[in-house]
């Protein structure tokens, strides 16, 4: 029996390593809760060092909108964390799992009662949650710090702002219960954890949204809640991990033609070759939308001006380009600006009595961002050409 026990908690504390390895609620993630809530009282009392986790937020405004950041600042918080090596971070998943089987809320987390228990079951030495109240314009944060072997909080945190600063008030929340926990932190990983995973609030909850719908098993609405966030903050990483995940574990629904599975072969890891052998085809979409991250109107450039001097009634034809042309100007765009301005001179006496520009046209076109890999596509407007974009 000993021997079982000692297994059952080495697999627990393995798991610990991958805090933000999936953000779904997976079958085997269920199976998980339920043999950890049924072996529970063999669970032994010995806690590995600097293991932590992170509960849920509540919300306590009278705002629903925000509510879900009870999960979106909770995540923020394990990304970050997860970045500190001498931290081992359970996975969000997991707690998720223990209070679906447990019928827990999202209420009351941090109380005597029930954060001791959740610890046990996580396994997890410490326990970090709280709450948030006030409203948008005066948001105020407070974070415990429970000691699951002493069932007691051994810490509080607070920090207020707007809720456009809330990125600003993770980390000080983030830094200061790194100094409760008396790591120290290398250069390196301070500079890391300075970074924010997004600069966009609307992002934020979007993903915050995503997480809702995906825990509820709402994995089509999920999806569109990403790339929603995707299209705020087209940098967003954890998003497009979020998305790409449906994707791969095929819990969206795709139109599956042949352009679709050389792009899916494409964005994940089943060949290298497939892009280089396809870089012009016509793609087709998944059912859900895929972000543009930028949109380009037709340009029209400068490439060269044909100028006829008057030379006392004499007259000279010559071509000038951005790399030959007639000193005494700064640049090829000044003298091209003077040219049409009629104050251009050859050699500071002759005058332009005539000129033509030589013009190249670019057509417009969007980028389109597919959140796996980092694969870009150019898609020209007016012809509908899709064109793979080297990294």
């Amino acid at each position: 029996m000993k021997k079982k026990i000692l297994l059952f908690i080495v697999f627990l504390f393995s798991l610990h390593k991958f805090s933000i390895a999936g953000q779904i609620v997976t079958p085997e993630i269920r199976a998980w809760a339920q043999k950890a809530i049924a072996q529970e009282q063999e669970l032994s009392a010995i806690f590995a060092p600097n293991t932590l986790g992170v509960l849920y937020f509540k919300n306590l405004t009278s705002d629903p909108e925000l509510t879900p950041l009870e999960k979106g600042f909770t995540l923020m918080l394990i990304t970050d964390l997860s970045k500190v090596k001498r931290l081992q971070v359970v996975e969000r998943v997991r707690l998720q799992a223990l209070l679906d089987e447990l019928k827990l809320s999202v209420s009351g987390l941090m109380s005597p009662d029930t954060a001791p228990r959740l610890g046990r079951l996580l396994q997890a030495r410490w326990l970090v949650g709280g709450q948030f109240k006030g409203s948008p314009e005066t948001l105020e944060f407070e974070s415990q710090l429970f000691d699951v072997p002493k069932t007691k909080i051994s810490a509080d945190i607070q920090e207020k702002g707007k809720l456009e600063t809330i990125f600003e008030i993770e980390k000080k929340l983030l830094f200061a219960l790194i100094d409760r926990l008396q790591i120290e932190l290398t250069p390196k990983e301070k500079e890391e954890l300075r970074k924010p995973i997004t600069k966009s609030v609307k992002a934020l909850l979007l993903l915050s949204k995503g997480l809702e719908a995906s825990d509820r098993g709402n994995y089509q609405k999920a999806a569109k809640y990403y790339q929603k966030a995707l299209r705020e903050d087209p940098n967003f990483s954890l998003a497009k991990k979020c998305f790409q995940e449906l994707i791969v574990k095929n819990l969206v629904r795709v139109r599956r033609t042949l352009a679709l599975l050389r792009g899916l072969r494409a964005w994940t890891s089943f060949t290298d070759r497939l892009i280089a052998e396809y870089p012009n085809f016509r793609l087709k979409h998944p059912l859900v939308e895929i972000p543009t991250i930028k949109k380009v109107d037709e340009q029209i450039e400068i490439v060269g001006i044909y100028v006829t001097w008057d030379l006392y009634g004499y007259y000279s034809n010559d071509y000038y380009t951005p790399n030959d042309y007639p000193s005494g100007y700064s640049s090829f765009q000044d003298f091209v600006n003077q040219v049409i301005a009629g104050t251009a001179t050859l050699d500071g006496t002759y005058p332009v009595s005539s000129y033509t520009l030589d013009t190249k046209t670019y057509p417009a076109y969007l980028i389109f961002d597919y959140p796996i890999k980092g694969v870009k596509y150019y898609y020209y407007i007016d012809t509908g050409e899709y064109k793979f974009i080297k990294n």
